[in-house]
């Protein structure tokens, strides 16, 4: 009964949290964009709710957190403005340049690391990328939602593929709808590198931070 309870309070926490950010949602863009872009994130935040084992306070505030996150890291690999179909006319011509695609690994690294010229924001993405799915690793395995460091990785690394794969189609979609160039967003196998270092280094830190914790008890219960 009481797991039962809890479980309840989790899927019951991950809606107020999931339509707390609709509404701050549209209040930014359209009814339109905002629920296209929210239901993807609401259905994998239910998904976690259902799996999470939370039984301290703090285990509960990292797991608001995560919900949060969820919706924040989908605005940011994937959103997707349904004002973009109505205001550009469909003409067919699909079609990705350079600009759109890099299948050579560590091409894009190397190229930001040996550029002469510092350039803030390309620095600012590499370092993006580096850690954007660490958060994700720590939170599957201090709510146990996932138990093995080695399936955490190879999760995130299957939800880097789909979410440049993703991207890809999306930016390809995009292309039909205007002559613009550089619309979407870019498809990069480094990407993928980055996001699984990412991966990672959430598990690295997971398990420092299990480290201090236990030793943290230990010296409790010898004092």
């Amino acid at each position: 009964m009481e797991n039962e309870s809890k479980q309840k309070l989790l899927l019951s926490t991950t809606v107020v949290v999931s339509i707390f950010y609709l509404i701050f949602a549209m209040s930014q863009t359209s009814l339109p964009t905002s629920i296209a872009n929210w239901i993807i994130p609401f259905s994998a935040a239910l998904m976690i709710g259902s799996k999470s084992k939370v039984d301290t306070k703090f285990k509960y505030l990292i797991f608001i957190l995560f919900i949060l996150y969820i919706f924040v890291l989908y605005q940011y690999v994937l959103y997707l403005s349904v004002e973009f179909f109505n205001m550009n006319n469909y003409h067919g011509d699909f079609g990705l340049t350079e600009e759109n695609l890099n299948l050579i690994p560590f091409a894009s690294i190397l190229g930001t690391l040996n550029d002469h010229l510092f350039v803030l924001p390309k620095y600012v993405q590499l370092l993006g990328n580096l850690l954007l799915l660490t958060p994700f690793a720590f939170a599957l395995l201090h709510l146990r939602i996932v138990q093995s460091s080695k399936k955490v990785v190879i999760s995130l690394f299957i939800t880097t593929l789909f979410i440049e794969s993703a991207q890809l189609i999306q930016t390809y979609t995009l292309t039909g709808f205007t002559q613009r160039a550089g619309v979407g967003r870019a498809t990069d196998v480094d990407d993928i590198i980055l996001n699984t270092l990412s991966a990672v280094i959430g598990v690295g830190i997971y398990r420092l931070y299990s480290l201090v914790i236990d030793r943290f008890k230990l010296s409790g219960s010898g004092s």
